[in-house]
């Protein structure tokens, strides 16, 4: 086992750090055994969706009239669902393109919206009392006629 650690390290050791950390001799982490991190993926796909799915039922059951920023989200959240489990599933294959394709669409399809959303909903609630100027037209109005 030491030395297909060792085999898996040696080709993929220029994206790795000299620094990482071992155990042995041999570097320890995701690189080293392929079984090991997508067991670990595994639980984390669980229980986003789990969270996802409870995350659901309170917005099936909300009434409030407006839940745009909470759309967003949910939707984002689906799709981490599946980008989680797809790529659990491409580590137990060793398929690295589609580990690889899902990493890169899950950081614009999941992590971006979330960011996005929930800046855009919180940030009013924390700018300074002075930041009533915003009003008219949003946050984003007094910007946009700004640049007009």
């Amino acid at each position: 086992m030491v030395e297909r650690a060792r085999a898996s390290y040696a080709r993929l050791a220029p994206f790795g750090s000299a620094h990482a950390p071992r155990l042995g001799g041999v570097p320890i982490g995701l690189h080293t055994f392929e079984e090991l991190g997508a067991t670990g993926l595994f639980l984390v796909a669980a229980a986003w969706t789990g969270f996802t799915w409870k995350f659901g039922a309170l917005w099936w059951i909300s009434r409030a009239t407006d839940k745009t920023h909470v759309n967003v989200l949910l939707a984002a959240c689906g799709f981490g669902v599946v980008a989680l489990w797809g790529i659990t599933l491409g580590l137990f294959l060793r398929e690295d393109g589609v580990v690889r394709f899902l990493t890169q669409t899950a950081l614009w399809f999941f992590v971006a919206p979330v960011f996005a959303a929930v800046s855009h909903r919180m940030i009013p609630f924390s700018a300074p009392v002075h930041s009533q100027r915003w009003m008219p037209g949003g946050p984003c109005g007094y910007c946009t006629a700004w640049l007009q």
